[in-house]
C-alpha cells in the first residue's frame, strides 16, 4: 500500500514533504490509506475527505449529495447500496404520486361561499387587497450594474488601438457557499516574531499567496491564493498576532487576480475570468459578489490599480496580440491607450498625486522600469539592467519607485528615485521576492516571498519611512 500524509484529525491529503496538515494545522506522520476513519467522506469534486453528516466540502462547498467513502474501506458496507436503493424507491412512489394527485383532484369539493349577513353589510366597508402569490422574477437594479459602453479616445502621444464596444450586461458572481470563516495554520519555526532584518511572515499556507493589498483604515489585508487550482481571494489582519486566520472572499471555479481596495474602502477591483476572459469588476468587501462589471472587451485586462482619486483606473490591455497601458474612466466608461509600442508595456501604478504613471516595458529591449506624464506622453526608462526589472510601485510620498529585479540573479526587492538616481537593494535573500506594495501610512513595505519554501507574504519596515518627516 503506497503512503501518503493523511492528516489523522481531518484526512486531508498533504504532500508527502508537509511536517503539518495543510488544512487544520495537525502535526503529521506517514500514514498509509487504511488508516483513514471509515466515517468520514470523499467530495466528489475536489476529492477532500470530510466528516460523516457534514452537507457541504469543508474544502471547496461543494453540497455532497452522493457520498463515497475513502479508498481502503470495507467494499461491503450496506451503505454503498443505498443510492441505488433510493433510486429504486423513488421510481417507484413517481407513479403512485401522479394517481394519487389525479384522484384528490377528481374527489376535491366545490369551495364553500359564505353568505353575507345583513350587519356586516352595514358594518364600516373595508378595503380589500387582491394579494398574489407568485412569485416575482429577480430583476437588477441598472443603477446599480450599468452596462457599459466603452469608447477609445486619440492618446496625447501616441495612435488609439481599436477597443471594441462592449454590450455585455454585468454579471454577478454566485453567493458564496458557506465555508468556514476562518482556518488555522501552522507556524514554521521561526514563528510569528521578527526577525534581525525587520521581515515580518504574514501568511502560512502551503499553497500561493501573493499581490497583497492594504485597506485604508490598515484592519484588512487581501490577497490572491491559489486553492483547488484556482485563485480565490482571501483576507487577514495584518495587525494580528495569530494571523493564520484568513477568509475567503471568493468561492467558487473562477479565477480573481490582482485585487486592491478602492481609496474609499467601499469596494474591491479585481481581474476575473467569471465570463471566461479576464475582465475587471468591482467587488463587495463582505460577501464576494460582483457590484458592478468595468469591461467587457475581446482579450484580457489584469494588473488593475485605482487612480488616487478613485475616479479612474490604470490596467494592462491584451488586444490582437499588443499588450499596453490603458486608463479606465468610471465617469463615462472610457478607456484610453496611454502606450502604443509592438512589444509589452503593463502593470501601471499610478503617483500619489496622480500626474504621473510608472510601468515597466521591453520597448529598448531588455525589461526596465519607466515613467510618464499621466496621459502617457514623455516616456522615459529609470533602470538600465541585463536582469527582468518589474512591478513598480510608487512610495506613499511619491520620493521612491520600488520594484522587483533579477539583476543579481535573484529576484530582489529594490527602490530607486523618480530620477533614476539612488538605486537601493531592500532585500537580499536566497528565496525570490516579488511585487511590492505599500501599507497607506507609508511605515511598511509588502511583498510575497518563497524565502521559506512556500510563496507567502511578508513585511518589513520602509527603510526610507521616516525620509519626509526629517526633510
Amino acid at each position: 500500500m503506497s503512503k501518503r500524509n493523511l492528516c489523522i484529525a481531518c484526512g486531508f491529503e498533504n504532500s508527502a514533504q508537509a511536517k503539518f496538515c495543510g488544512r487544520c494545522g495537525q502535526i503529521l506522520k506517514p500514514l498509509s490509506e487504511e488508516t483513514v476513519q471509515p466515517n468520514k467522506f470523499i467530495c466528489p469534486n475536489c476529492q477532500y475527505v470530510n466528516q460523516e453528516g457534514v452537507s457541504f466540502c469543508r474544502s471547496c462547498g461543494q453540497a455532497i449529495t452522493a457520498r463515497s467513502k475513502p479508498e481502503g474501506d470495507d467494499h461491503n458496507d450496506p451503505a454503498r447500496f443505498w443510492p441505488l436503493l433510493m433510486v429504486g424507491v423513488i421510481i417507484l412512489l413517481v407513479p403512485i404520486g401522479f394517481h394519487l394527485a389525479s384522484t384528490l383532484e377528481i374527489l376535491a369539493p366545490n369551495p364553500i361561499v359564505f353568505p353575507i349577513s345583513e350587519e356586516t353589510t352595514t358594518s364600516t366597508p373595508t378595503t380589500t387587497k387582491e394579494v398574489s402569490t407568485a412569485i416575482p422574477s429577480p430583476t437588477i437594479d441598472p443603477s446599480k450594474t450599468p452596462l457599459p459602453t466603452h469608447t477609445t479616445l486619440p492618446s496625447p502621444t501616441s495612435t488609439p488601438l481599436p477597443f471594441a464596444t462592449s454590450t455585455a450586461t454585468a454579471t454577478r458572481s454566485p453567493t458564496p457557499t458557506p465555508i468556514e470563516t476562518a482556518v488555522l495554520l501552522p507556524r514554521s519555526d521561526n514563528g510569528n516574531s521578527l526577525s534581525e532584518e525587520g521581515v515580518l511572515r504574514l501568511t502560512f499556507r502551503p499553497e500561493l499567496d501573493y499581490t497583497p493589498s492594504l485597506s485604508p483604515d490598515q484592519r484588512t489585508m487581501i490577497f490572491s491564493t491559489q486553492t483547488n487550482n484556482f485563485w480565490l481571494i482571501a483576507e487577514i489582519d495584518p495587525n494580528s498576532n495569530d494571523n493564520g486566520l484568513f477568509r475567503y472572499i471568493t468561492t467558487g471555479n473562477v479565477n480573481y487576480e490582482n485585487p486592491s481596495f478602492s481609496p474609499d474602502g467601499s469596494s474591491i477591483l479585481v481581474s476575473a475570468d467569471l465570463d471566461g476572459d479576464m475582465d475587471l469588476y468591482l467587488l463587495d468587501p463582505e460577501s464576494g459578489e460582483v457590484i458592478q462589471q468595468l469591461t467587457d472587451f475581446p482579450g484580457k485586462e489584469i494588473t488593475p490599480a485605482w487612480m488616487p482619486d478613485g475616479r479612474s483606473i490604470l490596467f494592462t490591455g491584451y488586444q490582437d496580440g499588443e499588450e499596453e497601458v490603458y486608463l479606465f474612466r468610471l465617469d463615462n466608461e472610457q478607456s484610453i491607450p496611454l502606450t502604443n509600442n509592438d512589444v509589452f508595456d503593463g502593470f501601471p501604478k499610478a503617483s500619489p498625486d496622480g500626474s504621473q504613471i510608472t510601468f515597466y516595458s521591453k520597448r529598448d529591449g531588455d525589461y526596465e522600469i519607466y515613467l510618464a506624464n499621466i496621459d502617457g506622453s514623455n516616456p522615459r526608462r529609470l533602470t538600465n539592467s541585463p536582469g527582468r526589472d518589474g512591478g513598480p510601485v510608487f512610495s506613499p510620498d511619491g520620493s521612491w519607485i520600488v520594484f522587483e529585479s533579477a539583476r543579481s540573479g535573484n529576484y530582489e526587492i529594490y527602490a530607486i528615485r523618480p530620477n533614476g538616481e539612488d538605486l537601493q537593494n531592500l532585500t537580499n535573500n536566497p528565496g525570490g521576492d516579488w511585487n511590492p506594495s505599500f501599507s497607506p501610512d507609508g511605515q511598511w513595505l509588502f511583498f510575497q516571498s518563497d524565502r521559506d519554501g512556500d510563496m507567502n507574504i511578508y513585511r518589513q519596515p520602509w527603510l526610507f519611512r521616516n525620509e519626509a518627516k526629517n526633510s
